[in-house]
């Protein structure tokens, strides 16, 4: 119809209107935020367009199979509302975030908040979803199973003798878990993950009563310094490997030789070292790797040091089981003064950091990848659930 011939129609209806206050009000009109009408020139035609259920589910279709194209299944509202189906269309991307589910009732879209800006990110379908969670729900049954033990003993401590079985069985579920292509999506995203600068990356997976499980993402090349744990605690690696040393103390060595010891539990910041007769040497040592766990007391110095490929270190991932039963402070030992004035450095500098947003999810991503890699190399079957 052409535009004349509304502004006669509603004369003869008693509404009397301008030009533009009739254009404002067509180009205004919309249903579930998609325009009513479109014009071309004076003339103005009804918008030929999909039920608003169908338009729905194209849309939904096209941004779903735009994120399983981009890194971690996710985009900016903006780059959303660029796509073809959308036009800029804000109130139809809410409507397809809020009304499209998976089968099994599940939001196929979920919106995130990311360094200020918000995020759409695709949730996974029902099989993978559903594989996924079993796995996940088996890895945390064998967790809790292991607390309750350490927690019935009276000396509430992990046993070597007792609990290597088992963490062999829970280091293969968080391996199929970790590795599954829903990991990011059945991950508890309010779980901490922080970072201990220049050492690794921790994921802070199970704190109960009786132990404390979490991952841990070596990058750095360099060795620990030499130190030993307030707890006794198990290592399973999920991915690469890196040099374990045990340290010991040579009381007979040359006269003259002293090493250095400081208190990190009273002296964080270790300003009061003690020296004391001898040295410190390496006494065992062997290479942590995929598949293999060890067993260390907390009264054992050690160290850890990610072995090199070509220039780089090898990126190694591992789950950390620890108890929780009092035990002796922490102690670091050094053979020169030297030493110990670069670390004092290093910890006056260094605060555990939590890591939110996109740098977070590059770092689970990261372990994903980790446990992918070795998969591809092994080649062996996903664990049955």
């Amino acid at each position: 119809m052409q535009l004349d011939d509304i502004e006669k129609h509603l004369r003869a209806n008693g509404c009397v209107w301008s030009s533009e206050q009739l254009i404002t009000s067509l180009q205004s009109s919309a249903k579930n935020g998609v325009p009513r009408y479109v014009f071309d020139g004076e003339l103005v035609q009804l918008a030929k367009r999909l039920s608003w259920r169908r338009e729905q589910k194209e849309a939904s279709k096209e941004l779903a199979m735009f994120l399983q194209q981009v890194d971690f299944n996710s985009c900016p509202w903006n780059i959303a509302l660029g796509l073809r189906s959308f036009k800029g269309n804000s109130e139809l991307l809410k409507q397809v975030i809020r009304d499209q589910n998976h089968a099994d009732g599940r939001p196929r879209f979920e919106v995130r908040k990311l360094r200020g800006s918000e995020w759409i990110f695709a949730t996974e379908s029902v099989r993978r979803y559903s594989c996924q969670e079993k796995l996940r729900e088996q890895a945390f049954e064998a967790i809790r199973a292991l607390d309750a033990a350490v927690q019935s003993r009276s000396s509430k401590l992990l046993e070597e003798s007792k609990d290597t079985a088992d963490i062999s069985k829970l280091g293969q579920l968080m391996r199929d878990w970790i590795s599954g292509a829903s990991w990011l999506t059945c991950f508890d995203h309010s779980t901490l993950v922080d970072e201990v600068p220049g050492i690794m990356t921790r994921v802070h997976l199970f704190d109960g009563t009786g132990i404390e499980v979490r991952l841990h993402m070596f990058m750095d090349p360099t060795e620990t310094y030499i130190h030993n744990h307030r707890s006794n605690f198990f290592s399973y690696c999920l991915s690469g490997r890196y040099w374990h040393k045990i340290w010991g103390v040579d009381e007979c060595s040359e006269e003259g030789e002293r090493y250095f010891v400081v208190n990190r539990t009273t002296d964080p910041l270790f300003e009061q070292p003690s020296d004391k007769p001898g040295s410190v040497s390496v006494i065992a040592a062997h290479t942590h790797q995929e598949r293999c766990s060890y067993y260390i007391r907390s009264v054992t110095p050690h160290t850890v040091q990610p072995q090199m490929e070509g220039d780089r270190a090898t990126p190694v991932l591992t789950i950390y089981i620890k108890d929780k039963a009092p035990g002796p402070d922490t102690l670091v030992r050094v053979a020169k003064m030297e030493e110990l004035t670069s670390l004092r450095e290093q910890q006056q500098e260094a605060q555990d950091c939590p890591l939110q947003g996109r740098k977070k999810l590059e770092r689970l991503r990261a372990m994903h990848n980790l446990t992918r890699h070795a998969d591809t190399l092994r080649k062996r079957p996903p664990l049955r659930v």
